[in-house]
């Protein structure tokens, strides 16, 4: 007999000599510990820096208001309809809680930013290069005890410009499908993002997509990190952009009866990774199911300590964020554009945030 998990297998090997086959090991059945045990808050740690999103702007060409709050992934298209440079200002929006000021280190990321005048708050910035986030790309700005209580705004100026063949490339793409082939930007603009210890709070309203998705429709304002998380809501409670690894820790108390034959379990894991340490052992490392580990000798009467240190991927950072279907079982170029380009990429578009959860459920 054998027990399959969800998406489990079985390889079986079979011998004409029974003699010589290796003795099969019982499957271990130990009782899970009860999940009220895991319920509530988590005392939370992360290893990897929060982030914010910045993919909305107010837009100017040639000093002139084009849009408010509108996608960033409208402007270079729109900027190349020009057929020459043009200057472009782009305004980001930061909204800090009251009596909340950023400590300690904090980045502001952008693509190239050599080719940009960047002002914070009205102050141009001295751009001091941090190294890489994610893409070597990706430049971190040390932006420490810029941004105060309330709003903020960040903003780039740059002159965009293409060399006369991109902009003659782009005219012969009109009529011929072959040329298309042949385009490339020597710069292109894209989302900005802030990187620091600070918290991300959603105090709009989410609303649940096919395919275990989320839907959020309101501000995104940084605040404090939280200390303590539910285990199963973390995209809610001040991650809903974090990538990375983070360490949950929870003290629970086991009388005797609780510490001979068990086991550690919980329904769905929402994260790449999930490796459980207890008492200091580390124990076990999850990619897929069974959500299940023999905890034999590493239990003790009183208290225990459990951590999960769960790592998740760029999807909360990099989206696509605004599909019109929310979660998408594939990604294509077109899922980023709001408007059609001159590879007719495009996707209907909604302007709130699609957002995957990130936890684990007991």
């Amino acid at each position: 007999e054998h027990s399959f998990p969800q998406r489990g297998s079985l390889c079986l090997a079979v011998y004409d000599q029974p003699d010589r086959a290796p003795t099969a090991k019982a499957q271990a059945t130990c009782i899970p510990l009860e999940a009220s045990h895991f319920a509530g808050e988590w005392d939370m740690e992360l290893l990897d820096p929060n982030a914010l999103t910045l993919d909305t702007c107010d837009i100017w060409f040639d000093g002139v208001l084009n849009a408010e709050h509108e996608s960033i992934s409208v402007v270079q298209n729109r900027a190349l309809a020009f057929g020459r440079p043009v200057d472009i200002q782009l305004r980001f929006g930061v909204q800090v809680a009251e009596g909340y000021t950023p400590q300690g280190e904090l980045f502001l990321v952008v693509e190239q930013p050599a080719n940009y005048q960047i002002f914070i708050n009205g102050k141009p910035l001295t751009q001091h290069d941090c190294g890489y986030y994610r893409d070597i790309s990706f430049r971190k700005l040390d932006i420490a005890g810029l941004l105060a209580p309330g709003a903020n705004e960040i903003i780039l100026q740059t002159r965009f410009q293409q060399s006369p063949q991109v902009y003659e490339n782009l005219k012969r793409a009109q009529a011929f499908e072959s040329e298309k082939n042949k385009l490339t930007y020597d710069s292109e603009v894209e989302a900005i993002y802030l990187v620091g210890g600070f918290g991300v709070a959603t105090p709009g309203t989410y609303t649940d997509l096919p395919q275990n998705a989320l839907r959020y429709s309101g501000p995104f304002i940084l605040t404090p990190l939280p200390g303590s998380v539910p285990a199963a809501e973390l995209t809610a409670h001040g991650l809903p952009f974090f990538n990375g690894k983070l360490r949950l820790t929870k003290r629970i108390a086991l009388n005797a009866a609780e510490t001979a034959n068990r086991s550690f379990r919980y329904e769905e894991q929402l994260a790449h990774v999930a490796r459980l340490t207890v008492n200091g052992h580390e124990v076990h490392t999850w990619l897929w199911r069974p959500f299940e580990v023999e905890l034999t000798s590493l239990l003790q009467t009183g208290e225990n300590v459990f951590t999960l240190e769960l790592t998740n991927g760029l999807r909360n950072l990099l989206g696509p964020h605004h599909l019109e279907q929310g979660e998408s079982y594939s990604v294509h170029p077109g899922q980023f554009f709001k408007e059609p380009n001159i590879w007719g990429f495009s996707s209907p578009w909604n302007a709130d945030y699609c957002l995957m959860p990130f936890g684990i459920i007991f």
